[in-house]
């Protein structure tokens, strides 16, 4: 399949990939994500909820604190979508992709996922990183996660995961992620005129703030990918093994019906990402070294038919994905 692509330096792009939070007294919070290793789950310890000048503070309507290593749990997110009225689920025999939250988590997180108050006020926050009451609403069922919640996931708890095991295990390659926007941005996503989306450009400065400063010294690279704040995917770039790979929950007969867009398009759309990022692989090798990348051991792979699925059209999916 053919693709257009226009590679040019866009150096002030790599401001938007820390995205700033807004505390209430108008200061700005990065949410850029650092390095991540896909394959593995964070396992990091709770974090305290700060107030606007940085000390702790109680909230009648939510807890202004968090555990940053939360539970996944398929099962449970599968009954709070059928849910009319959200419960704190039971953990008693079920199958966990990270460690149970205690009763006391579980209350917390229902807490600030469905408890009133300002939608700006500052419920966790990490070094300079912090996650408002309304991104946290954006966990609630049938509603899709924001770029927020995203971010500090994959900064605050799959980076800090990797940093963890390349100290455990020497001679392991570090991972990164790159936060949701280094595809947005790399592609036009959110640009007003759909005529200019999905146009190739490659971002020269976003490679120079992964760990050891270059992106072939890597493990893993994981991109989030947005869809139009309707659904989440993400594509892992494995640089060891020289592949890019594609990973999607939705169902491939229920995409029209839920996303209103054609198969077609859809994957026409997920090949154009595979292609970028290989040509951002090119792009990446050529300014760094000063030649040609060989691609000719590359893989593209398309999602899988194993990828795990998902019954609706909602993004809290995005779990899915960073889990593979």
């Amino acid at each position: 399949m053919s693709m257009s692509f226009k590679p040019k330096s866009r150096d002030d792009s790599e401001d938007a990939s820390s995205t700033s939070a807004q505390s209430d007294n108008g200061e700005e919070t990065n949410s850029d994500a650092n390095d991540s290793d896909a394959s593995i789950a964070s396992d990091t310890s709770s974090v305290s909820a700060q107030s606007e000048n940085g000390e702790e503070s109680d909230d009648n309507d939510s807890h202004d604190s968090m555990a940053s290593d939360k539970a996944v749990n398929v099962e449970e997110f599968d009954a709070k979508e059928e849910a009319a009225s959200p419960k704190i689920p039971s953990t008693k025999s079920k199958k966990f992709i990270m460690r149970p939250l205690t009763d006391e988590e579980l209350q917390e997180a229902a807490s600030a996922i469905h408890g009133s108050g300002r939608l700006t006020k500052i419920l966790v926050r990490q070094g300079n990183d912090s996650i408002q009451r309304g991104s946290m609403q954006s966990l609630r069922p049938k509603t899709c996660v924001n770029d927020e919640i995203v971010n500090y996931f994959l900064k605050n708890c799959l980076a800090k995961r990797d940093e963890k095991l390349c100290a455990e295990q020497p001679g392991r390659k570090p991972s990164h992620s790159f936060n949701s926007f280094f595809v947005q941005t790399m592609f036009d996503d959110k640009n007003d005129d759909p005529s200019l989306r999905n146009k190739y450009n490659y971002l020269s400065r976003w490679g120079k703030n992964v760990p050891g400063g270059d992106i072939f010294d890597l493990r893993y690279i994981v991109c989030p990918i947005n869809l139009d704040n309707l659904h989440w995917t993400s594509a892992i770039i494995f640089m060891e093994s020289k592949k890019i790979q594609y990973f999607d929950s939705i169902d491939r007969s229920k995409v029209e019906k839920l996303l209103g867009v054609s198969l077609k398009r859809y994957l026409k759309d997920e090949r154009t990402k595979l292609e970028g990022l290989l040509q951002y692989l090119k792009d990446e090798h050529k300014a760094k070294n000063g030649k040609e990348l060989d691609v000719s051991e590359w893989k593209l792979v398309p999602c899988t038919s194993d990828t795990p699925r998902q019954g609706n059209g909602k993004c809290w999916d995005v779990v899915y994905n960073l889990f593979i």
